[in-house]
């Protein structure tokens, strides 16, 4: 049994955890970016970066915060937006990695007209060269971290581009198969680095009332670099589309070698007056620049108490064992930290939204959208099936941003989760029974166009959003981290997999697995997710914590809204049934 004492200063006494399953109500939040993939922040005023806290100042839950809110006027440069544009290429040449092998794959099987390499192919070569990216970007975005930490996120971004460089240059003089291979596995590694950095680095520049419009744009320039990878694809030659893919990164590096480093990070690492340099070309001269930073400062240094304080929260203030493990573990391992069930429940939510994104079978639509449709003996050309699918995607993306904040992420996810049932039985019941028949050839890309709408403004950006929204910022970096692995080991699995259970399941039993799975996951947001919608941090962590804010009690049990907290007398869910008997805590009111 352990006993926690409250940091009067920062933390809220931890109470036994109720975590129902509510069908309402949600929240906006400071939020932090995963190294993610895909990724989508919200229209709110900041924007998710997985692997840091960025404390913002606080205006009402969904509404832009003007000057009286956050105390300083703030506008922003036009450098500010150029940076910005110099990041974001990164989110580019992301797309353009993912949507490559699409096209490529039906060059190397069924186009004989297009040059072939030296040696033959195999279903293994292929799959492993499809594979490969996903599976090396999880160990890019697992030491992005430390990179950033070290160097600073503008000049990791420059040092991404040269694995980039590198990757495509392969990927073009390549004669065989194998050197492909080794090329996407570099693109991997660059590409999830980048997923982990270049949000981050957005967030740090951008002004509060813009902040999370540039960082929708992220996954905007994701599924942007797919299309346009369709798009050369279906035109030009594999070796030529790469050399096209190759131009925005060498873009990307010549222009962050003129921008600022973002000043939060500066100033994180003590180096305060090229922060405030900073902070000046990245804002107008009509800015209250002075206010700002000395604000930005405030921040960083009640972030650092409060990362500091945490420590002395778990075990006995009598046992010197135990804070002397927490000393020891203070800059290294935070493990210890998740046996708080406020801390476990949101990992494990976590794990279960990056889980289920990866088994709706997104991947595989996207890496093999090209011979999928080919196979199935479509009507429509593969190459306009996949420009039409990579279409509805960019579109999709700009309605995720709206209704997001809209109708709710439970609402989305639930509505994702359905589209992914229906779509990928129908693409079953096709191979099953229909494929032969001539004149329903159409049904495969209207599956595919059905699934990546639904894909786009649910289990695409959602879970990244929900990570960032639900996770305490004591072990937000570590859940991202383990959240982000997933995710990509996940990619990696699916896509290496696909054409081998395409063998043993057959074409119609694959996609038939991905709708039973894909059911799951509305289960799962039906009897597992809290809706965050319109929340408040605080309201987000009492929830967790067992806390109820009064006065906005409502009957499915949904986050409170305003008002004092209480401690929540409501029906638990199947979730915490299941770690009720875990690590139990207890109050206790001593003083160190």
């Amino acid at each position: 049994m352990f006993k926690t004492t409250a940091n009067k200063e920062h933390d809220n006494p931890i109470l036994a955890i109720k975590l129902r399953s509510p069908s309402s109500t949600g929240t906006t939040m400071n939020k932090t970016n995963s190294s993610g993939y895909p990724t989508m922040p919200t229209l709110t005023t900041t924007t998710p970066n997985l692997f840091s806290s960025v404390s913002t100042a606080a205006g009402k839950p969904g509404k832009l915060p003007d000057k009286q809110s956050y105390g300083y006027k703030q506008e922003a440069s036009f450098l500010m937006y150029l940076a910005a544009f110099s990041s974001l290429l990164g989110a580019f040449s992301f797309g353009l990695g993912i949507g490559w092998s699409s096209p490529a794959f039906e060059q190397f099987t069924y186009n004989t007209s297009v040059p072939q390499l030296c040696e033959p192919y195999d279903l293994s070569l292929l799959t492993w060269i499809g594979s490969a990216l996903p599976l090396t970007a999880l160990f890019g975005a697992a030491f992005s971290d430390s990179i950033v930490q070290r160097f600073g996120r503008r000049i990791a971004m420059i040092g991404y581009c040269i694995p980039l460089t590198i990757g495509w240059l392969l990927i073009i003089v390549a004669q065989s198969g194998s050197v492909i291979l080794t090329g996407r596995i570099v693109l991997g590694l660059a590409i999830g680095a980048l997923s982990g950095t270049v949000p981050g680095y957005v967030n740090d520049i951008s002004t509060i009332r813009i902040r999370g419009t540039l960082g929708a744009l992220f996954q905007l320039f994701i599924v942007t670099g797919i299309l346009f990878a369709y798009v050369i694809g279906a035109f030009l030659t594999w070796r030529m589309a790469s050399i096209v893919s190759l131009t925005p990164t060498i873009l990307q590096a010549i222009l962050l070698y003129f921008m600022p480093e973002g000043p939060n990070w500066l100033i994180q690492h003590k180096r305060l007056d090229q922060a405030k340099r900073s902070l000046i070309r990245v804002r107008s001269p009509n800015s209250e620049i002075d206010k700002e930073f000395d604000i930005l400062v405030q921040e960083s240094e009640q972030l650092s108490k409060l990362e500091k304080g945490s420590i002395d929260t778990v075990g006995s203030l009598g046992d010197d064992k135990e804070k002397q493990k927490q000393k020891q573990t203070k800059n290294g391992s935070k493990w210890h930290l998740y046996k708080k069930k406020e801390n476990l429940v949101p990992l494990i939510l976590s794990l279960g939204l990056m889980s289920f994104q990866q088994f709706s079978g997104v991947n595989v639509v996207m890496f093999y959208a090209t011979p999928i449709l080919h196979e199935a003996g479509s009507s429509i050309t593969p190459s306009l099936g996949t420009i039409l699918i990579g279409l509805a995607q960019w579109l999709a993306t700009f309605a995720s941003a709206v209704l997001v904040d809209l109708i709710g992420r439970r609402s989305l996810l639930l509505i994702s989760g359905v589209v992914h049932v229906i779509s990928m039985l129908l693409f079953g019941v096709y191979y099953h029974f229909l494929q032969e028949k001539e004149t329903l050839g159409w049904i495969p890309v209207f599956s595919m166009v059905i699934f990546i709408i639904g894909f786009a403004v649910g289990w695409g950006p959602i879970p990244w959003l929900m990570v960032a929204e639900i996770t305490p910022r004591e072990t937000s970096s570590l859940t991202a981290a383990c959240s982000t692995t997933v995710n990509w080991a996940l990619a990696f699995i699916v896509t290496k997999t696909f054409k081998e259970l395409q063998e043993l399941l057959t074409q119609h039993g694959v996609f038939y697995l991905f709708s039973a799975l894909s059911a799951a996951s509305v289960l799962f947001t039906l009897f597992c997710l809290p809706e965050t919608k319109n929340k408040t941090y605080e309201q987000i962590q009492d929830f967790f914590a067992g806390k109820k804010s009064s006065g906005s009690k409502t009957k499915d049990g949904s986050i409170g809204t305003t008002g004092k907290t209480s401690k929540t007398n409501t029906k638990p869910s199947f979730l915490e049934f299941s770690l009720k008997d875990s690590n139990s805590l207890t109050r206790s009111s001593d003083s160190a």
